[in-house]
């Protein structure tokens, strides 16, 4: 019976099998940061100071972030979750509000990561491939991603501070853990992204 289970294919039919997504170490990333277009260089440091994916890093709009304390929330109206009706609360410290800041805005509701049409998102795939080219230019083999960017926030942040207040960071919904602990890591999350600056 044993030796049987050691012989079952672990992949699902028709389902292709990913590599696990790791994080970019930070000294590649600040490689490219000078060579990347400004818009991609604040979506960076976004990503990174706030762990958020990068299609919630796109679709960033003021009339989104809740302002009203020391540490602001943003909360995208969709998210990987919200068909679950999941409310996704992203904590931005000093440094991320300093990024939103510093994006010329035409208006709350317009989108502040775009190439020239404040109506229009910034493309994913134009992050990427800026990323790509800036690691190519670098001589950064195999090159980086958006997604890694992520990864690298929340290896960083789980280090901190612990594995339940990545979570909350991240917005991962292991629904018993997160209903047990997300109002007091919502806080330690604040604490987290604070002193991260």
């Amino acid at each position: 019976f044993f030796d049987m289970l050691d012989r079952v294919d672990n992949t699902w039919p028709g389902v292709r099998q990913t590599e696990k997504v790791k994080p970019v170490p930070i000294e590649l990333i600040n490689k490219i940061l000078p060579d990347v277009p400004k818009t991609v260089a604040a979506l960076i440091k976004l990503q990174l100071r706030s762990a958020c994916r990068p299609s919630e890093a796109l679709m960033l709009r003021l009339c989104d972030i809740e302002m009203s304390g020391d540490v602001w929330f943003y909360c995208p109206p969709k998210h990987k979750t919200s068909h679950q009706g999941k409310q996704r609360r992203i904590p931005l410290g000093p440094i991320a509000q300093h990024v939103i800041e510093s994006q010329p805005i035409v208006d709350p509701t317009s989108y502040l990561f775009h190439s020239g049409d404040p109506s229009r998102p910034y493309k994913k795939d134009s992050y990427s491939r800026a990323i790509r080219r800036a690691c190519e230019r670098a001589g950064i083999a195999p090159h980086w991603t958006p997604n890694q960017i992520r990864h690298t926030a929340a290896t960083s942040i789980r280090a901190e501070y612990g594995i339940e207040v990545a979570q909350v960071v991240l917005g991962h919904s292991h629904v018993r853990t997160t209903e047990i602990y997300a109002e007091k890591n919502l806080a330690l999350a604040s604490k987290a992204v604070l002193q991260m600056g």
